[in-house]
């Protein structure tokens, strides 16, 4: 074994560590810093336009779900819970309650939330921010989520806050749109970079990773008075989903124009981050092997899912702990057995693998995976690199969710085509990352850069950390 010690004056290493073979061969040891990102602190002063005071926040509850308990369904503005968990699973071995039966395109909870989140908890979020950063999160309630062109009016114009607006609809998607301080009505397409994270559903997207934009917009307008705009999306179905249909893409671009053209975001400057799922999701809309117009400029993805084929074999006595996410993409119970095979039309006969991998992405084919759908795939690889996006990949020498060698081989994999990568592997550590390039700080630097327009090295292309 290698023991590396991160001490507060330097790093200490093994001096044999370029010698050892295996998977520590050329990597180097750098501290976890933010200057491992490649970006300088950016001075300036702060905000000429007043500031809301943390205790002056405005809020217009409740925020909505879009379930109605009432019809069983979607209700623009409802703000039921859905109890999606089938009471009846032992009998129907539907794991969903109200017949959902999840397929291609069509996901669990993908216009609708899982649940509520009350007033109290959101008022409580909000200040925890302001408290941190100085930068109040305001939130407003549109008259219509569906079209962005109305919902747009509700919003205060050069206002000293963050202005929040949850849970608009786009077709068959979610998000949460944070717009920064000093907005006015009149700005165009193109003013404002864009931060997003993809991930489940927008519940737990914005109690945790939307923390980390509102936070990150916050000391980026505080310190250095430069503005962007945040973005949350459920990445197309809260629940059954993993981002890794083609149409995902389709719906991620069409949630950008509308940003652009309504809150004068940018499709061309846009940073996306992402863990588990939400790498995936980074990865898969970073690729754009379709072309759409719009571009991550950079992008950070830990612990990822390059390889579903390969995973899917997996699932069962191998990697266990998947037996679950193979049954919440098929939505029914008793996946892993030997004789289970899909019951109804549509994939009626399909194995556990080959109905799993059908709604992920539409094909229950492992070599179409392997040379279109994947994202360590060919086709998947080529948009990579035509997009030119600077990535930062992060992965567990221990991840036994994701598979690791799936994952280094990816990195080889991007090595090999020359794509700017930066690659840190977390030894001893599983399915998680230490995520220091998405601590908002680092990430308030790098949204700082890219509204200026300087985007040569937002990451350390071809460095590689082995912590």
């Amino acid at each position: 074994p290698v023991f590396l010690i991160n001490c507060a004056q330097g790093i200490q290493s093994d001096k044999n560590l370029s010698s050892t073979g295996g998977l520590v061969d050329g990597y180097v040891v750098v501290p976890p810093t933010g200057d491992m990102l490649g970006a300088s602190s950016a001075g300036g002063s702060a905000s000429s336009i007043p500031l809301v005071a943390c205790n002056d926040t405005a809020f217009e509850f409740p925020l909505p779900t879009h379930w109605s308990n009432a019809v069983g369904g979607f209700v623009e503005k409802a703000v039921d819970s859905p109890v999606l968990a089938n009471p009846d699973v032992n009998s129907t071995r539907r794991l969903y309650n109200y017949g959902f039966l999840p397929s291609i395109n069509k996901y669990i909870a993908d216009k609708f939330d899982v649940a509520s989140i009350p007033d109290e908890e959101f008022r409580t979020w909000s200040k925890t921010i302001c408290a941190e950063t100085g930068v109040a999160v305001e939130l407003r309630k549109p008259v219509s989520f569906q079209d962005w062109s109305i919902a747009r009016n509700k919003l205060e114009q050069s206002k000293g806050s963050i202005q929040l607006m949850h849970a608009l609809i786009s077709e068959d998607n979610l998000i949460t749109l944070f717009i920064p301080p000093n907005w006015k009505q009149s700005d165009q397409r193109g003013k404002y970079p864009i931060l997003i994270n993809g991930y489940y559903d927008l519940r737990s997207n914005l109690l945790t990773e939307g923390k980390v934009i509102a936070k990150t917009m916050g000391k980026a307008w505080k310190n250095s008075q430069v503005p962007f705009i945040g973005i949350e999306w459920n990445g197309g179905g809260g629940v059954a989903s993993l981002t890794a249909n083609p149409k995902a893409r389709a719906s991620f671009n069409a949630i950008i124009q509308k940003v652009a053209d309504n809150f004068g975001g940018d499709p061309q400057r846009i940073m996306m981050f992402g863990g588990s799922r939400g790498g995936i999701t980074t990865l898969s809309m970073a690729s754009n092997p379709e072309k759409y117009p719009y571009k991550i400029v950079a992008a950070y993805a830990s612990v990822p899912m390059v390889d579903f084929s390969n995973a899917t074999k997996l699932t069962g006595s191998t990697i266990s702990q998947l037996l679950n996410i193979a049954e919440w993409s098929i939505g029914l119970t008793d996946t892993w057995k030997k004789d289970f095979r899909y019951p109804f039309a549509g994939m009626q006969g399909f194995t556990r693998a080959e109905a799993h991998l059908h709604i992920l992405a539409g094909s229950k084919d492992p070599l179409e995976f392997e040379n279109r759908l994947n994202i360590s795939s060919p086709y998947m690889l080529a948009g990579l690199k035509d997009m030119g996006t600077q990535l930062y990949l992060e992965v567990g020498s221990h991840d036994v969710i994701c598979p690791w060698v799936d994952q280094y081989r990816f990195i080889k994999k991007l090595e090999n085509q020359g794509i700017s990568v930066e690659t840190r592997v977390n030894y001893l550590m599983g399915h998680a990352a230490v995520g220091i390039p998405v601590a908002s700080d680092n990430l308030a630097q790098i949204m700082i850069r890219i509204s200026k327009n300087d985007m040569t090295r937002i990451f350390n292309a071809g460095a590689k950390t082995y912590f």
